[in-house]
């Protein structure tokens, strides 16, 4: 009797999906282009090698896909075997370590058990999840040689021509440059892939994949996405879930106002007052925003993450002295909102280290410190505010940082002051429908042709 062929599924560290259990394909993924790019060049390559076009030489290896939790580095892997109609075999580092009893030789047993899957599965795809739980080998602890070993050992099977053939590997991390260099050469996991947060483009597609057949019943998916920048893939997908279970609750077909009620949870405990104030400072932002041309885009929303979304970079060869100010201006512009329409700034603008004092005063110390954009034009560099801030303490580098963020204050309470009818309108419409897409913006100053009605705003 023929001994039965192994399968991913007989192998207790790894877990199998066979090319059609997940109908999710590379052409579904939105917000991740550089790995959906590589994964579609992939998928050309293993139809070619199966023609007999090319050599397994010819068909990258493998590579490390990289960002924050929850931004699909599984869902990746999952689509692109889905889409090269290979099987996945997929484990970790965890996976690993409770095969058997946990001994180092069990461990690195359950690593040779995975290949040893893929090869009799080829062609297929091993995805590593937590692969920087491993760390480098030049990693000083007393835990050294435990995991030189393990790293030694998945070396020994990423390598060898013979030995890989038909076997793509994929790791996954939040870390990169915690991984062992050797994992990194060309010829193993020779491709660091980033995957970030999902950009404002990308976030509609996302939630049509959530929402599926229910995305005609949402009003304005625009609006909703401005509302969701700065989540993950998976924050989404759980934001459509709660607002399904909502619309269960209510015994109503899922619709907009469920999602804006998931959006806005964090919101019910502010008080009107509160609500305003935030509105009005997150309009300061966007209409000094839109005065000073600092970003092509600038959206804004009222949920449970209140923000004016806009690019604010200022690296590279096109930087100038006037594009630190407007920089700054805009940064400063909701604390002069609220000093100018409400009559007193809050202490909204300050706190944490992403607030709006600490990110203007980082600009403004590189502008003077790094970038020779200070008042004095000074051409003496000591080096990004971010890897010596101890340099704020030295008195006049301080002085010409302060007299940036006095001059760009200046600047933001003229425009406040200018606009205070725009600034008023922006937040009304803002507490009214949580969102205020690019587009809208733009209508409601009167900066394209429109039909905005300002008596709904």
């Amino acid at each position: 009797m023929a001994q039965r062929k192994p399968t991913p599924q007989n192998q207790p560290t790894a877990k199998a999906s066979s090319p059609g259990a997940r109908a999710v394909r590379l052409e579904d993924l939105a917000g991740m282009d550089s790995a959906r790019d590589w994964g579609e060049a992939l998928q050309l390559d293993i139809s070619d090698y199966r023609a007999g076009e090319i050599r397994w030489d010819d068909v990258d290896s493998g590579c490390v896909v990289y960002g924050p939790p929850g931004t699909g580095k599984t869902t990746f892997a999952r689509a692109l075997a889905t889409s090269c109609g290979v099987p996945l075999i997929a484990t970790s580092y965890a996976a690993w370590q409770r095969s058997g009893e946990g001994h180092l030789g069990n461990l690195m047993q359950a690593i040779h058990g995975t290949f040893e899957a893929a090869r009799q599965n080829r062609p297929c795809i091993v995805f590593i999840d937590e692969i920087d739980t491993m760390p480098s080998r030049n990693t000083k602890s007393r835990h050294a040689d435990w995991f030189n070993s393990i790293n030694n050992a998945l070396l020994e099977e990423l390598d060898g021509t013979d030995a890989r053939e038909g076997i793509i590997v994929i790791g996954a991390c939040n870390d990169p440059g915690n991984l062992d260099a050797a994992l990194l050469r060309p010829g193993r996991l020779g491709r660091l892939i980033e995957i970030p947060l999902p950009s404002l483009e990308a976030l509609p597609a996302i939630l049509r994949f959530h929402l599926r057949d229910d995305v005609s019943a949402i009003d304005d998916l625009d609006a909703i996405a401005v509302q969701c920048v700065g989540r993950s893939g998976a924050d989404i997908a759980q934001l459509v879930r709660d607002a399904r279970r909502l619309a269960r609750k209510s015994r109503s077909p899922l619709g907009h106002p469920h999602l804006l009620e998931v959006l806005a949870e964090n919101l019910k405990d502010l008080s009107t007052a509160e609500l305003s104030r935030i509105a009005v400072h997150e309009a300061g932002h966007a209409v000094t925003g839109l005065r000073l041309k600092v970003s092509e885009q600038i959206n804004i929303c009222l949920s449970d993450r209140p923000q004016t979304c806009l690019d604010l970079r200022i690296a590279g060869a096109g930087v100038t002295a006037q594009r630190v100010q407007n920089v700054l201006a805009t940064l400063l512009a909701g604390r002069a909102a609220e000093e100018i329409i409400l009559g007193a700034a809050s202490a909204g603008a300050g706190g944490r280290a992403n607030s709006d004092l600490a990110k203007a005063t980082e600009v403004a110390f590189n502008a003077v410190m790094a970038q020779g954009l200070g008042p004095e034009q000074s051409l003496v560099w000591y080096g990004m505010y971010d890897s010596q801030p101890q340099i704020a303490l030295f008195r006049p580098v301080a002085e010409e940082v302060e007299q940036l963020l006095d001059q760009a204050y200046v600047q933001a309470k003229s425009i406040i002051t200018s606009d205070q009818d725009l600034i008023r309108l922006t937040a009304r419409a803002l507490l009214r429908r949580r969102a205020i897409p690019h587009n809208d913006l733009l209508m409601m100053a009167g900066m394209v042709p429109t039909t905005f009605d300002s008596k709904n705003a």
